[in-house]
């Protein structure tokens, strides 16, 4: 699992997969043992393998880049992000409606949406995400319904944006 989170904050490119296989080795060692034996063991490392393989396609570092002149600033964004600052709080992985998002609308700008999801779920993620996007190729526009809400979401892109140059 260690190599998962590092994989998450950025730390190596091949850690989703070998956080699979070091889990696929406990359980198949613990499988040819008797079955009453570490059954504990063996059940949380198939639910460990089973989080890592759903959640690692919802990973932050895994939103393309707008664009390829843009991948490595862009990159190094997303793994802020994905670790968080002192200001900002880390998102390594996205809500399913997110990802779903992210899978159907990015690189954009090729389609619009309307994202509705419970509160919590990440609309404020997304957008920033969506901004992030527009902002690499153009423009992006943000409606909120009050003054109090658009400084808000002002001072929290910029605090996000941070990372990125000529973004603000």
């Amino acid at each position: 699992m260690f190599h998962y989170l590092g994989w998450l904050r950025g730390d190596s490119d091949d850690g989703a997969e070998r956080a699979r296989g070091e889990l696929s080795s406990v359980t198949r060692v613990l499988a040819a043992q008797k079955a009453d034996q570490h059954a504990d063991i063996f059940h949380l490392a198939r639910i460990a393998d089973a989080a890592v393989a759903a959640t690692s396609p919802r990973a932050v570092r895994e939103i393309p880049a707008p664009n390829a002149d843009s991948e490595a600033d862009y990159r190094t964004y997303l793994l802020g992000r994905a670790t968080g600052t002192a200001r900002t709080r880390g998102r390594p992985v996205l809500w399913p409606a997110a990802q779903a998002y992210v899978a159907r609308c990015l690189p954009g700008p090729h389609s619009h949406a309307v994202v509705s999801v419970p509160t919590g779920a990440g609309k404020s993620f997304l957008a920033e995400i969506a901004v992030s996007q527009g902002l690499a190729t153009g423009w992006a526009l943000y409606l909120v319904p009050t003054n109090a809400l658009a400084n808000q979401v002002r001072h929290d892109l910029e605090r996000a944006f941070e990372s990125l140059d000529g973004t603000q």
